[in-house]
């Protein structure tokens, strides 16, 4: 989704500091999210591991953990960024906007409590050789070193998932050079300036491309009304 909305969007200028993060976090939920899906999901499928949370916070190294604890974060953050900029218009915000933000804050609090809870339980029954033996026993039978085996393959999909963002950007930025070449429309504002964009770029972003101050508060979503623009010419086009 984020790439979909990053291939076609045309300018990157005027963003607010709330879409940059959301942006930056969408990006970041692929690297670290597929990391723990290879840690359980993946190594059940491959090696018979039992991916219970039990087992998952006594094998993993400690980075691992912090990669997941970052992961929720990003995860919930990138969300509740959208979910403020579709519901901030309505009618009812402003009145529950105190008890939505505890909202948003209290649930990643509490989950972050109950994983760190949870690991030093973990950590204090591991102090047990025979409950240490037992659980190994059950949930990874074939006694696979999952430590070095994460560790093996994470190196290759980061490099190749930052080739393939680099990848994205360039034909990004080839195909939106061509099509405004070949295909640009001018757009013509009072004060004299001409833009040139592409067949499909809104008008605030055509603003927004110029440097021409243009108010936007959902950021181009079309759910508000403060990007509204006069035209005085061309209707019958």
């Amino acid at each position: 989704m984020v790439l979909h909305k990053l291939f076609f969007k045309k300018t990157f200028k005027g963003l607010h500091r709330a879409e940059w993060i959301q942006i930056i976090f969408g990006f970041l939920i692929a690297e670290t999210l597929t990391h723990h899906i290879m840690e359980t999901k993946i190594a059940a499928e491959l090696f018979d591991v039992t991916d219970s949370y039990t087992y998952y916070l006594y094998w993993s190294p400690s980075y691992a953990i912090w990669i997941f604890l970052t992961t929720l974060i990003i995860i919930w953050w990138h969300s509740a960024i959208g979910i403020k900029y579709f519901i901030q218009q309505k009618s009812w915000y402003p009145r529950w906007n105190t008890w939505l933000t505890g909202l948003a804050v209290a649930l990643p609090t509490l989950a972050i409590a109950g994983i760190v809870n949870a690991q030093q339980e973990v950590n204090r029954l591991a102090q047990d050789d025979s409950w240490s033996q037992i659980l190994e026993s059950q949930n990874n039978p074939m006694g696979v070193d999952l430590y070095h085996w994460e560790e093996s393959w994470s190196y290759i999909f980061t490099g190749i998932y930052v080739l393939f963002i680099l990848l994205f950007f360039v034909t990004r930025k080839i195909l939106w050079y061509l099509n405004k070449r070949h295909r640009g429309i001018d757009v013509k504002y009072l004060e004299g300036t001409i833009v040139k964009m592409m067949p499909g770029t809104s008008l605030l972003e055509a603003s927004l491309q110029a440097r021409i101050p243009h108010a936007h508060v959902c950021g181009g979503r079309g759910r508000c009304s403060t990007c509204r623009v006069e035209i005085i010419a061309g209707l019958e086009h």
